[in-house]
């Protein structure tokens, strides 16, 4: 067998992104969305960076050139192996109702993703780690007057809540090419990550001193995606097809220990013992339709369910009330993308053979609306493909604005945008030499 050393090289430097980053994020607590206080955080749709252009979606997209972690049924047409990772910036401008605004910014790592034949255009194997949620805010309250006359001074207080950590998913799977019209798949997938939440209170006098009270809770769990892929040519034309994806992902308990602390983070003190409990992640549900015009046109159309207004759990986290049942809603996500590829002939000039993409999606999100406020994230996408001087290779930039929350009621509206560069390598590897 032959090992590519360029692939190699590659590999490497891959992990070594994900192990550097971890620090940093560690540290940058409050430089993500106000509304990631909920629940487990704010979920992340990690697919593929051509998919992630196209609106996210993508449960029906099969294509050589990418693994779409969206749906293991469109694992079984590799041809060679690929890998690919990157990573994401984002620029966040939050707005409250008197017109105040704040900017934050901030970095994180893409998904990792590593497939390859395992019998060519019939079985696939992948390996993937893909950011499942991600907790990053600081809420801080009003200032409120203590009066009392035995006081030396006038003293007052706020309370800031912050938040940090997330859960990941590494997952391995394989899919499966039943005939020429359809193909199934499955992976078994590793849900792990930190919950980090403090409430800080500040007071204004040195007469009191102020505290802060850490939540920490880990957790771990395991749950297995199911997908399928169908496949009909010739429906129009001699050269269009449709594909019609379906994928489901399982509900996971979570496992989880949880320990509270009292003070600073120099001497905390914890407070019982650690607490053990659990806590569900919802069932997924994605159904994808893809039109392939011919080979320079592809539209998508993709749907995503997640009931997580049916879960509970005995975890103090956001979003769970007291008794431990959920207060949180049933998600809901549409997409929509569209992709251009003036052609394939590797002959023609450069600007032909980029690709060129542009989408959307809607997604109510999972906390129930207040006071008649949605918290709905709206959001285009885009961005090119850009080939290489090494085939198979490519580099993919995708862009994302969008808009979640409102000012109303005493909420945010948050205004983001993202930028994303993968690097998605594609080469013939495990290959038998001849020899003679």
């Amino acid at each position: 067998m032959s090992f590519s050393p360029r692939l190699l090289f590659a590999l490497l430097a891959t992990l070594l992104a994900l192990v550097q980053p971890c620090g940093v994020r560690a540290q940058q607590r409050s430089d993500g969305s106000v509304y990631s206080r909920f629940g487990i955080g704010e979920l992340y749709s990690n697919t593929s960076s051509q998919i992630q252009a196209l609106g996210g979606g993508g449960t029906a997209l099969s294509t050589f050139n990418y693994v779409n972690l969206a749906n293991p049924g469109t694992w079984a047409d590799q041809v060679v192996t690929r890998l690919a990772g990157g990573v994401q910036f984002q620029g966040l401008d939050i707005e409250d109702a008197t017109g105040e605004t704040s900017r934050l910014n901030s970095s994180m790592l893409g998904s990792f993703q590593l497939g390859f034949p395992m019998i060519q255009g019939k079985l696939g194997f992948v390996a993937s780690f893909a950011p499942y949620s991600r907790v990053a805010h600081s809420v801080r309250t009003g200032q409120v007057v203590i009066e009392d006359p035995t006081l030396s001074a006038p003293a007052a207080y706020n309370i800031r809540f912050e938040g940090s950590g997330g859960l990941q998913t590494a997952a391995l799977g394989l899919g499966y090419r039943i005939n020429k019209n359809a193909s199934v798949g499955g992976a078994l997938n590793f849900n792990f990550g930190i919950l980090r939440e403090s409430r800080f209170t500040e007071f204004t006098t040195s007469e009191f001193a102020s505290t802060q009270l850490d939540f920490s809770t880990r957790l771990s769990g395991v749950s297995a995606t199911l997908g399928s892929l169908f496949t009909f040519r010739k429906l129009a034309s001699d050269n269009d097809a449709v594909t019609i994806g379906l994928s489901l992902t399982t509900a996971s308990q979570i496992d989880g220990v949880q320990t509270v602390t009292f003070g600073d983070a120099l001497e905390p003190d914890t407070l019982g013992t650690p607490l053990r409990g659990r806590m569900d992640l919802p069932l997924r549900f994605n159904g994808g339709l893809a039109y392939y015009l011919n080979r320079q046109w592809t539209f998508l159309l993709d749907g995503t369910i997640e009931p997580w207004d049916k879960l509970d759990g005995d975890l103090a986290l956001a979003g769970f009330a007291p008794d431990g049942s959920s207060i949180l809603d049933q998600r809901t996500r549409l997409s929509a993308g569209v992709e251009h590829l003036p052609s394939i002939n590797p002959l023609d000039s450069y600007f032909k053979r980029i690709a060129y993409r542009l989408g959307g999606y809607s997604d109510t999100g999972y906390v129930i609306p207040q006071a008649g406020v949605s918290f709905r994230t709206t959001a285009l996408t885009g961005g090119l493909s850009l080939p290489t001087l090494f085939p198979g290779t490519h580099i993919d930039i995708g862009f994302e604005v969008g808009q979640r929350g409102s000012t109303d009621a005493g909420f945010v509206r948050e205004s983001f945008y993202k930028v994303l560069v993968n690097m998605n390598i594609g080469e013939r590897w495990f290959d038998r030499r001849k020899l003679g």
